[in-house]
């Protein structure tokens, strides 16, 4: 009988080494199969937070040429932000390689390649850390971690801590790659002569050397313009930008401004409260645009219980707009400092379509009596004022809003200049001028690419849950491997 049963049992275990043999090799011709013919991946991750978009893929379907994306990060596990930042875009950046062949990705850690990390960092001029570098052609575009999430706010107004509230890689790469395929520079003119703004002013309170360093890194050009002595708006001028004007304009300034919207210009006009007497409101008029003689307020409850009269106003009620979706979608809050009302003219123009672009919060108010808030610093809402929310931006264009093929004259118009001076770009300050700056220059693919929201999964408990699962864990499984062990013991001695 022993004899007779070891061929069986060889035979057994022949077939047993035969199936699982063939069910590897079936496991390999799969995946083979797989590899070979590139079925669509999926995201079956809850909240797509991978899954790029169709601006994106449209975008990366186009490349004919190669990209180089060079990333200098480096994981630390013990800082979860970093990390988790890391892991965030070594994922996307595995979509993006996967969407076009032409993404060619490359990691370089300076701890463990120090030599080659130094190189590159001096080629592309890297001087700060974690830091993805996109190149094209000799042209280059670098994204901090700092441009890569949004992190939560306490308050409209500041404090908070490091939990990441939106994470804007997608955003951010995508124009990354836009820019260095661009060949040709577009060119942003800042207007001077009238006390506005400087680009180049590195002043906390009063310069916007920060904004114009995310328009240098948009690989756009700037240039400053004075309408004194060039007499009128340069053809090669792409975007004319009027950064809070403080004193009026001549009649042969507005003219010129004039004949650019009329040839088909586009212009980005900030605005200021407590300044309303600069001329160029009547230029905007003329493009249904009304821009109010009043002042965005806001009044709020401190620490201590007691009221406070703010004129850094709150906007998050956005209008359908290119400028502004991305904004809308994620409900980031903009901050506008010391701002007047911009509003749409009522108008039935077939050709023009003016469309408000976002609005302060509740609670606010434009305070029409401007001399007594300069005077006393208080104000009061009553019946002359009017009572938020309030408009404070809008965007000018031909008939169908939003159409970025549509040839014409664009214009776009905030109640504050102030929302993105050195000091003041917190929120979606600088996302909302940078999303007026590429509708204006008709750059499609950087605009309605909204940020990812991180999503949390957490388990509470009440303690007699808590109870349940420690009796069944610690208690049940072990009584009840240990029953079935004993009955089994007593079958086997019967």
């Amino acid at each position: 009988m022993a004899q007779g049963s070891a061929p069986r049992r060889f035979a057994i275990g022949f077939n047993v080494v035969l199936q699982v043999l063939l069910a590897g090799a079936l496991a390999v011709f799969l995946n083979l199969g797989i590899q070979r013919w590139h079925p669509p991946r999926m995201d079956l991750s809850r909240s797509d937070y991978y899954k790029l978009s169709g601006k994106t893929t449209e975008l990366l379907k186009s490349l004919r040429e190669a990209v180089e994306v060079i990333v200098f990060f480096q994981p630390d596990s013990r800082d979860p932000v970093t990390q988790k930042v890391f892991d965030d875009v070594q994922n996307l950046l595995a979509e993006y390689a996967n969407a076009s062949k032409q993404v060619k990705v490359r990691y370089v850690d300076p701890d463990r390649d120090p030599v080659n990390a130094e190189k590159l960092a001096k080629e592309y001029g890297v001087r700060v850390p974690n830091v993805v570098v996109f190149v094209h052609k000799g042209r280059n575009k670098f994204v901090q971690v700092s441009d890569l999430v949004e992190f939560d706010r306490m308050s409209p107004y500041g404090g908070g801590g490091g939990k990441i509230r939106a994470f804007k890689g997608e955003q951010q790469f995508t124009s990354a790659i836009q820019n260095v395929l661009e060949e040709k520079q577009a060119k942003i003119c800042f207007l001077e002569g009238h006390g506005e703004g400087s680009f180049d002013d590195f002043d906390p309170r009063t310069g916007y050397s920060k904004i114009s360093t995310l328009i240098r890194r948009d690989n756009l050009q700037i240039e400053k313009l004075n309408l004194a002595t060039a007499q009128s708006v340069p053809k090669d001028c792409d975007v004319l930008v009027v950064c809070g004007p403080q004193k009026p304009f001549a009649d042969f300034e507005l003219k010129a401004l004039a004949d650019f919207l009329a040839a088909n210009g586009r212009m980005l006009v900030l605005l200021d409260g407590f300044r309303y007497d600069t001329g160029i409101e009547k230029l905007l008029a003329e493009h249904g645009v009304k821009a109010g003689n009043d002042v965005l307020l806001i009044r709020i409850r401190d620490r201590l219980g007691g009221e406070a009269l703010l004129t850094t106003v709150p906007c998050g009620d956005y209008g359908t707009h290119p400028v502004t979706d991305s904004l809308r979608q994620e409900e980031i809050t903009t901050l506008f400092p010391v701002a007047r009302s911009v509003d749409a003219v009522s108008s039935s123009d077939p050709i023009r379509r003016v469309t408000v672009l976002l609005r302060s919060v509740a609670g606010s108010w434009a305070e029409t009596d401007v001399a007594k808030l300069q005077r006393d610093q208080k104000a009061q809402l009553d019946a002359r004022d009017r009572k938020g929310p309030v408009p404070a931006g809008v965007a000018v264009e031909p008939s169908t809003a939003g159409d970025m093929e549509r040839e014409g004259m664009r214009l776009a118009v905030f109640g504050s200049s102030r929302f993105v001076r050195n000091d003041a770009l917190a929120g979606g300050n600088a996302d909302l001028f940078m999303n007026a700056v590429n509708w204006l220059l008709k750059r499609q693919q950087l605009l309605g690419i909204a940020p990812k929201t991180p999503q949390e999964f957490s388990l509470v408990l009440d303690a007699f849950q808590r109870r349940g699962i420690f009796l069944t864990m610690v208690v049940g499984i072990p009584a009840a491997v240990a029953v079935i062990g004993f009955v089994v013991w007593i079958r086997r001695r019967k």
